[in-house]
């Protein structure tokens, strides 16, 4: 009698190592729901809701509201996207909206115009309303004068005169 061995499971967690592909040819308008990361090279405009990353290869054109774990942008998007891990703006793309992300790197020739918002330890429901960049820089330049205040008082000790200089 032969028996098996019970090892490693082999089974992967529902998404995981997937893709859902629209090809360059392809133009899509409406929802689309995927467990796995999603590629766009064709044209899409609707809502995306992704348990993957959202990748735009540079062909790609996505108009709408996305929310992914993570996206790629290097071809165009147009709406708003919520990102809960890594954006990244690929050379020669071309973002404009309202984008909301964990981590955001945006390589040099890439595109941003709209507004941006860090996401802090809980993601944002959909419809959070967002304020403007410069919204986002008097609130971090603000935070950064009082930690600075802050920092003073805290070293703002008297040292002794010992020289008899006053």
């Amino acid at each position: 009698m032969l028996s098996r061995k019970k090892g490693p499971s082999t089974e992967r967690p529902a998404g995981e190592g997937r893709v859902t592909y629209l090809d360059a040819s392809t133009r899509v308008e409406g929802t689309l729901a995927s467990e796995a990361a999603v590629r766009m090279d064709g044209s899409f405009r609707g809502d995306i809701h992704c348990q993957g990353e959202l990748i735009v290869g540079p062909s790609g054109q996505v108009e709408g509201d996305v929310w992914a774990q993570g996206a790629q942008i290097s071809g165009r998007f147009r709406g708003k996207l919520i990102a809960e891990g890594t954006v990244i703006l690929r050379r020669g793309s071309r973002f404009e909206g309202e984008l909301h992300y964990r981590d955001l790197v945006v390589e040099e020739g890439a595109h941003l115009v709209g507004t941006f918002q860090r996401l802090e330890e809980e993601p944002l429901e959909a419809g959070t309303p967002v304020g403007t960049a410069g919204d986002f820089y008097a609130r971090r330049i603000g935070r950064n004068r009082e930690e600075s205040e802050v920092a003073k008082e805290g070293t703002d000790t008297e040292m002794p005169n010992e020289g008899g200089v006053s």
